[in-house]
């Protein structure tokens, strides 16, 4: 091949020789040792340099399903019944004692036992869970679904799904499951002994009862 000395070209595989170095075909031994230059030409996804979590031509598709980790499951605040009260404190009536029964032969000479009563009162306690969104959050932020946000037939059931089509009702979705796991602790493990903001759970209620 008539190509002046020293003239630099490119062929096809990308391998860079000069003039004097082309023999007027690519052999393989030229492609053995240069195989570390050859680069085939083809669009792929890593064409175009690294992305943000992947590869600049391939755009990012982010999961509409926002997935919270530290999800608790609260059996309790989804089985223990509600009552509903009037005032700050809760006033019940509770059996204190019962006379217990006893067995005798038949026709025994009976006597009466006593069961006695108290009044209970309890004040009513209050469970927050606070949190703020500006007003560019709410105009730039899109609709989320929050997962596994409340139970399906029962504490046992599938969670659903929840959808917040703005910052701010995602803001409440969040706090709302904040009280609910707050509240959940608080039925097995809250002390009102210890800390009067709290309502006692069962673990201090069963102690009360046995240090009777």
């Amino acid at each position: 091949m008539n190509t002046p000395n020293h003239t630099i070209y490119s062929n096809p595989m990308g391998v860079a020789m000069k003039g004097s170095e082309y023999s007027g075909s690519l052999s393989l031994d030229l492609l053995r040792n240069q195989h570390s230059q050859i680069a085939m030409k083809a669009l792929s996804t890593t064409a175009g340099g690294p992305g943000t979590a992947g590869y600049a031509m391939v755009p990012i598709f982010v999961d509409p399903r926002v997935v919270d980790q530290t999800r608790k499951y609260t059996p309790l605040v989804e089985l223990v019944p509600r009552v509903t009260n009037q005032g700050m404190y809760a006033d019940y009536n509770v059996i204190t004692a019962k006379g217990g029964a006893i067995t005798a032969v038949e026709d025994a000479a009976l006597s009466e036992t006593n069961t006695t009563y108290d009044r209970a009162s309890t004040a009513i306690k209050f469970v927050y869970s606070v949190g703020r969104v500006t007003g560019p959050a709410i105009a730039a932020m899109p609709a989320w679904s929050l997962g596994g946000l409340s139970p399906a037939g029962g504490a046992t059931g599938a969670f659903n799904d929840q959808n917040a089509t703005n910052a701010k009702q995602m803001e409440v979705l969040v706090k709302t499951r904040e009280i609910k796991e707050k509240e959940e602790s608080l039925i097995v493990n809250g002390d009102a002994s210890t800390d009067a903001t709290q309502f006692s759970g069962i673990v201090k209620l069963f102690l009360d009862i046995l240090l009777r």
